[in-house]
């Protein structure tokens, strides 16, 4: 049971891919066997079904979901529910899966890499990074930068008709022959960019119908410029621009239904710019009005009010009230729309706590004793939360700030997860009883990552790798470890300090200079890689990886 309770405590921490409309037939095959089960989340990391004691934790299964088929392999079983991992991309049909949920799901994975959507004769690509949409491509002839640029007024016709006879001479991109030839100016081209790059995935809220599927890995980030705007923004503006009244309907079919604001504070303090309109709905939003009473009261077109109102829980800072579930204390909207500055010293205490929330226990990172009480807890998560959410720093255009809030989120996060739970507190208490800092508590750190390492369960690794880091950091082969299973979550920034401390401890070690330049290889980032290559080398000049890596960076 230990063996069980541990892996669905992984896929609780990480599943928040809630639908509003739930339930899906997937047929799980297990050898020669067959079942019809249904299947209530599809995640980027997995799925949940309704399933019982079929299956056992370990087990290899194929999934088929909407004619996909997907290989998984059971990784918890509970009476009622099992959790299975998806190995491979995550594919299936807008029909079912919202745009929205699988924005909002690689949002709370952290996952980087590109989602494919195709509706009919239309194919777009959105690109992830660390959870954030920040690059979009589409095969609309519409959306294309001087169509956008027209519609906008910013170029004229004849501009856009000579733009796109120097792209057929030159080969080159429009953004740039439009610099070129003097009709944009080079400094406001990066902007006009990201505003068509936003246009067109709001665009694609609108595809109801076709398929999706998400290949992770690295991006071209040398080549694209990248968005930068809160998810919840997105979301919330490209539901605004579904016209579908049938489709809205059917989404909000209880009428009678209470929507309140979320119980999650990762959803409740998202950043999001509302209008005077669009704030009455939300204020109307108390846990006593109706769907049926906040259309009454609004003041405006009833078809207006749904989408404002589904658009708002899409983006999950609102839900609809489970009569099950107690009130959780009063959060207004005015605390939810409050924007938050930056003062110098909120600068040098995301500084402070982000070199040293790694390294702090549970209870230091909260700021709680093991005696503090439930109610105390949760009030002290829900100030975190609040203080130091991502989303509310977007506006300022800080992309180091958000990063860096985005890691100290993360781990507050974990550590509310684990203390709020008894089972998992208690645990995590008699861990950290046992817990000494001496080097021989490093070693089994170390050996306890490398084993979740070889399992390919990297982000566990990552973890235990860091531990043994802290615990003694004169030991290049700790950070070594710490930065593979760094790169292999996607946190590449951190796997390369991870690298560059341990070829600072041991600068003789070809292979760990090498893997540096694989992570810049990785990124796109071929001369960097190309330099780093050619040093191991010159250290080891019959160094095999260092030699396949310098191939691979010149080619």
């Amino acid at each position: 049971m230990k063996v069980e309770r541990r892996g669905k405590e992984i896929c609780d921490e990480k599943r928040r891919f809630r639908r509003i409309r739930r339930e899906t037939p997937v047929t799980v095959i297990r050898g020669n066997e067959e079942f019809q089960l249904r299947l209530f989340d599809y995640t980027p990391f997995g799925v949940r079904i309704k399933a019982g004691s079929i299956f056992s934790p370990g087990e290899p299964v194929e999934l088929i979901i909407d004619n996909y088929h997907l290989n998984g392999r059971i990784v918890w079983v509970s009476p009622d529910y099992t959790g299975i991992s998806i190995d491979g991309p995550v594919a299936g049909d807008l029909g079912i899966y919202r745009l929205w949920d699988l924005l909002i799901g690689l949002r709370r994975a952290q996952k980087t890499g590109i989602l494919e959507i195709t509706s009919g004769e239309i194919k777009k690509s959105i690109y992830i990074r660390s959870g954030e949409p920040v690059f979009a491509r589409s095969n609309i002839e519409d959306e294309r930068l001087g169509e956008f640029l027209l519609k906008k007024g910013l170029i004229t016709l004849d501009a856009y008709h000579h733009s796109v006879e120097l792209m057929k001479k030159t080969g080159k991109r429009q953004g740039a022959v439009l610099v070129e030839a003097g009709y944009l100016k080079a400094e406001d081209l990066p902007k006009v960019v990201m505003a068509q790059i936003e246009e067109i995935i709001k665009n694609t809220f609108k595809l109801l119908k076709g398929t999706f599927e998400f290949k992770e890995g690295p991006l071209p980030t040398n080549e694209i410029i990248t968005l930068r705007l809160s998810l919840a923004n997105l979301i919330f503006r490209g539901i605004k621009g579904i016209n579908s009244f049938q489709f809205i309907r059917s989404e909000l079919d209880n009428l009678d239904a209470r929507p309140v604001p979320s119980r999650d504070p990762y959803h409740l303090f998202q950043e999001i710019s509302l209008d005077d309109n669009e704030r009455r709905i939300l204020f109307l939003v108390d846990g006593k009005n109706r769907i049926n009473d906040i259309i009454k009261k609004s003041g405006l077109n009833h078809f207006e009010t749904l989408k404002i109102l589904y658009g708002l829980l899409s983006t999950r800072i609102i839900e609809l009230k489970k009569d099950e579930v107690s009130e959780e204390e009063g959060i207004s909207v005015e605390e939810i729309l409050k924007e938050s500055g930056v003062t110098q010293e909120f600068l040098r205490e995301v500084e402070e706590l982000y070199k040293r929330c790694d390294l702090m226990s549970h209870y230091e990172i909260l700021g709680v004793t093991d005696q503090t009480d439930e109610r105390e807890l949760k009030r002290t998560y829900y100030r975190l939360v609040k203080k130091f959410h991502p989303d509310r720093y977007y506006r300022i255009g800080h992309d180091e700030l958000k990063n860096k809030l985005s890691k100290i989120f993360a781990r507050i996060n974990h550590a509310y997860t684990v203390l709020s739970d008894k089972i998992k507190k208690r645990e995590y208490d008699e861990q950290l009883s046992k817990t000494l800092h001496t080097a021989d508590t490093a070693t089994e750190k170390f050996e306890k990552g490398f084993e979740f390492y070889m399992k390919k369960d990297y982000n566990n690794a990552a973890t235990f790798f860091g531990q043994a880091v802290y615990l003694d950091s004169l030991k290049p082969k700790y950070h070594f470890y710490y930065g593979l299973a760094l790169k292999e979550t996607g946190r590449y920034k951190e796997a390369e300090k991870a690298f560059l401390k341990a070829i600072e401890l041991w600068p003789q070690n070809a292979d760990y200079v090498a893997e540096l330049g694989y992570l810049y290889l990785g990124l796109e980032m071929k001369l960097r890689a190309k330099r780093t290559f050619e040093k191991a080398l010159s250290i080891d000049p019959e160094n095999r990886k260092a030699r396949e890596g310098l191939k691979l960076s010149s080619e």
